[in-house]
């Protein structure tokens, strides 16, 4: 499932709070490495990341953001 929320803020506080109100703990959650997002696994979700300086597809997991990093170019046009 897919959603998006504006946001005024990208703080941890504010997308832990609409994660915490959008998405079931024990979910996967893909994300880039973002020091907002390091307190998902602590939170009970499920987090694998991509670091992008790095690799486009993390190696070890098979993690990746390519298709969520097309759907958001698609809806900033």
């Amino acid at each position: 499932e897919l959603f998006f929320e504006v946001v005024a803020k990208h703080d941890k506080e504010t997308l832990l709070e609409i994660i915490k109100r959008k998405i079931v703990i024990g979910s996967f959650i893909i994300s880039d490495c973002w020091k907002a997002y390091d307190c998902l696994e602590s939170e009970g979700y499920r987090h694998l990341t991509v670091n992008h300086s790095e690799n486009f597809k993390d190696p070890e997991t098979g993690a990746h953001t390519n298709s969520i990093e097309g759907t958001w170019q698609k809806i900033k046009h």
